[in-house]
């Protein structure tokens, strides 16, 4: 039984790893070098991460203050804006932050390598049913924007929070389940509760993603449509701009930050990949943004609505009575344009950072750290 799991041993688990849990299942034990460190990997565990995960807060706290200091200084358009842009740079970040772990997490919950892009890509999915209802119930309640922005953010935070959470909750035991696999626990104890535990692990991590990717497409879609009411046309192409940079920036960010927080993880390296840093990285990124809406988001209540309906629905009647339409047509051509360069450079960016990810790290043999900062540096160089 402990030759099979050899055999079929996740490629999570470097070789190193393999060979000794082969000479321990044959009966020779393990080198004491080699049973120092896993007791040391161990014993450090979960306790390694308080380094990184103390740095992220630090600067979730630092990125408050200069929000807060921003906020105090501007328009109650100008605030509000603001805070929507910093809570559209953490749903895009929690989009890639996933991405170094992904295969390795779900190798070792016994999932296979297509599990692992679904894992990634159910975020995006999640998206797309979380701005649907967004955008229905804001179709219901057209003041919504202005009414109750503070509560719908929160609400779609919520759903992010708890799907973060899930995710955190899931990387404790898999990183736990790793530890056993390479440590005195043994393989057949190891993958005995892996055959409990896989099923309902998996199950709760498909959901996770999903849950939180609703969260981001509520939030998604209600700001952006508020910022037409908050924003004069004149100035919506620059405010645009603004929200676009800061999704690319978080794109190409998460899998640097990730890799960044594995940098300073103060556990012995090389031998178990912690997936607790990236859990808990994901909830405490989230919990800024909760902090920032709920205290800085300004009272929209008396602020003018930038919507000029009436010039649209000028246009559209002078073509319907005219008998020209060809300003209809090309409305209707770029739109739908927009909406194939989206969905194609999503579809494309998506496909790539995974697929790139898990060719780097397990064809070329790269390390985490190195895949991360090279992912998000060559998706960065679309900001130039």
């Amino acid at each position: 039984q402990q030759w099979t799991w050899v055999k079929s041993a996740p490629r999570s688990f470097g070789a190193e790893q393999v060979s000794i849990v082969a000479a321990q299942a044959q009966g020779g034990g393990i080198s004491a070098a080699t049973s120092s460190s896993w007791t040391k990997r161990n014993l450090c565990w979960p306790m390694g991460h308080n380094l990184p995960i103390g740095i992220l807060i630090t600067a979730a706290a630092w990125a408050l203050f200069v929000l807060g200091f921003h906020v105090h200084n501007n328009t109650k358009e100008q605030a509000a804006r603001s805070v929507y842009l910093l809570v559209n740079f953490v749903l895009v970040l929690n989009y890639t932050f996933v991405i170094l772990d992904s295969y390795d997490l779900c190798a070792t919950l016994g999932m296979s390598e297509s599990d692992s892009g679904r894992m990634v890509g159910n975020y995006m999915l999640g998206f797309c049913l979380g701005a649907f209802m967004m955008w229905y119930i804001a179709r219901q309640i057209p003041g919504l924007w202005r009414s109750s922005p503070r509560r719908v953010l929160l609400v779609g935070l919520t759903f992010q929070l708890l799907g973060t959470s899930a995710y955190a909750g899931i990387s404790f035991p898999a990183t736990q389940l790793a530890i056993d696999y390479a440590n005195s626990v043994g393989v057949y104890e190891a993958t005995s509760r892996l055959k409990s535990w896989s099923p309902g692990l998996a199950f709760l991590l498909m959901a996770g993603r999903f849950i939180a990717g609703m969260g981001s497409g509520i939030c998604q879609q209600f700001y952006v449509a508020s910022g037409l009411h908050l924003t004069p046309v004149a100035e919506r192409p620059e405010h645009t701009t603004r929200w676009v940079f800061s999704g690319m920036i978080a794109i190409g960010g998460g899998p640097m930050l990730a890799a960044g927080l594995e940098s300073f993880n103060q556990c012995e390296k090389g031998l178990v990949q912690d997936f607790t840093l990236v859990g808990l990285g994901q909830v405490v990124v989230v919990a800024c943004a909760f902090a920032a809406v709920f205290a800085y988001h300004p009272d929209l209540e008396n602020v003018p609505d930038h919507m000029e309906r009436e010039v649209v629905d000028d246009c559209w009647e002078a073509a319907a009575s005219t008998g020209d339409l060809d300003v209809v047509v090309r409305r209707i051509v770029l739109i739908l344009g927009c909406l194939l360069m989206g969905s194609l450079r999503a579809f494309g960016v998506s496909a790539v950072e995974v697929a790139t990810a898990s060719l780097l790290e397990n064809t070329y043999d790269w390390g985490h750290r190195t895949t991360g900062i090279t992912i998000g540096a060559i998706f960065l160089t679309c900001v130039p």
